[in-house]
């Protein structure tokens, strides 16, 4: 099984932050790094940043379609359940 296939569990690899910027960057910002910095309040760089330490510690790659797809399916859950967190 690899993370392709399987729940990406956000919280054993991510901190609050990279989540929520991450949701932020997909749900709400149309993977717009401009407008994710403007919600946010942070500058672009940062949140570059943020996306690439996501990247390596979840181990997938934000451009290959399966990978985004299951880790924007995750974001989502992780929003409407958040008492059901593992």
């Amino acid at each position: 099984m690899t993370l392709d296939t399987e729940l990406i569990y956000l919280e054993r690899y991510l901190e609050e932050e990279l989540i929520e910027t991450l949701a932020v960057y997909f749900l709400d910002c149309d993977e717009n790094i401009n407008e994710t910095s403007n919600v946010l309040f942070l500058h672009n760089n940062t949140i570059k940043y943020r996306l690439k330490r996501a990247q390596e510690r979840l181990k997938v790659s934000f451009s290959h379609t399966a990978s985004r797809y299951l880790l924007i399916k995750n974001l989502i859950y992780f929003r409407k359940y958040p008492k059901k967190r593992l």
